[in-house]
């Protein structure tokens, strides 16, 4: 597993990036000072859907995985945060 290194606004870039290529509309921002990342896309109905990622779950693959769940959330227009 590649662990997403380097300070949180580094970390935050990384984990833009890796969400974009699988959800291009996703938003992601820094919160609870910088100990988790929150990402939001919203769907065809305009309903948006967030995703939070904690530091301790700053790895590539988890990221990839949680991505993948928020672009099945957008898909099927399901309303839920996680």
């Amino acid at each position: 597993m590649s662990k997403i290194q380097g300070e949180p606004s580094a970390a935050l870039e990384r984990v833009r990036a890796l969400m974009r290529d699988i959800v291009p509309n996703a938003h992601c921002e820094l919160e609870d000072h910088d100990y988790r990342i929150a990402c939001a896309a919203a769907d065809q109905f305009g309903n948006v859907h967030e995703i939070k990622i904690p530091r301790y779950e700053w790895v590539e693959e988890i990221v990839r995985h949680k991505a993948n769940f928020l672009r099945s959330l957008i898909r099927t227009g399901r309303s839920t945060t996680v």
